[in-house]
């Protein structure tokens, strides 16, 4: 499993992996597990951003924001499928320059903003919605990132996300160490009581039994291309790939890793 010593080695790595993305075996993959074909680095599936959909109520004209949008996957789609605008924001430049193609290939109009989703650079109340996809799993300044998408929200708003979490028991047991799933999953005070904290009311889903589905159809989809992913990525990197998924499930069986949605709404904390 790729190890990083800061978020800027994460970043660093994904910058890399943005260069891949739109190669044909990994849109093959993405096409057949996911069933979509935007470089997508997530683990939300076509169905499960159709839930996005659904909970976030966006209207035309209204304005989405996507954190860690990478090469365009949901924020495009969804954006697509309303006909709202969207501000596309992550970090590394690579799957913005992939998103900025992707949107004009597209016929669309979005924003790309590179910038730390723990220091946005926008207004308050600037957007309906917020959405982010197996994201604040991969950095360590959640409160921060979860404290700017409620600044940005509107009153009314909405913010949904998914992400990989170490299980309860996982960490109750003082566990600290893993070697499945990202980097920083380890959080130091669960997700609902971060939230709560900041100012939303929260709505939770347990989505990981369609994960461990999904990461299966991921091993043996990559299994069964791993020359073609070896050309693509190199012998170690592709075996590596296949590896943290096999990791993923094996942690999945053992309890210790799940992924939950979250649908969040503001509330005044004051009234």
């Amino acid at each position: 499993m790729s190890s990083f010593a800061s978020e800027d080695e994460s970043r660093a790595f994904f910058d890399d992996r943005f260069s891949h993305v739109s190669s044909d075996v990994f849109l093959e993959i993405e096409e057949e597990v996911f069933g979509t074909d935007y470089g997508a680095t997530s683990w939300s599936t076509i169905d499960q951003i159709r839930t996005f959909i659904s909970k976030m109520e966006l209207k035309r004209k209204d304005r989405l924001l996507d954190i860690g949008s990478g090469s365009g996957w949901p924020g495009l789609h969804i954006a697509e499928e309303i006909g709202c605008e969207t501000v596309l924001c992550d970090y590394p430049l690579t799957g913005l320059l992939e998103a900025k193609k992707r949107a004009g290939d597209d016929g669309m109009n979005a924003v790309m903003v590179q910038a730390d989703g723990a220091a946005l650079p926008l207004a308050d109340a600037a957007v309906d919605a917020v959405s982010h996809s197996d994201v604040l799993c991969c950095l360590t300044r959640k409160a921060e990132v979860i404290g700017e998408c409620h600044r940005v929200l509107k009153p009314g708003g909405t913010l949904v996300f998914t992400v990989l979490e170490l299980s309860e028991s996982f960490v109750h047991e003082g566990n600290r160490d893993h070697d499945f799933g990202p980097e920083y999953a380890m959080v130091d005070q669960p997700y609902e009581e971060m939230l709560i904290s900041t100012g939303f009311e929260v709505e939770i889903h347990d989505w990981t039994d369609v994960f461990r589905n999904t990461a299966e159809k991921v091993v043996a989809a990559r299994t069964s291309r791993f020359d073609r992913l070896a050309a693509e990525l190199g012998a170690d990197d592709a075996a590596d790939a296949v590896s943290r998924s096999e990791r993923n499930i094996a942690a999945i069986d053992r309890g210790d890793l799940i992924r939950r949605f979250y649908v969040c709404h503001p509330v005044d904390l004051d009234g």
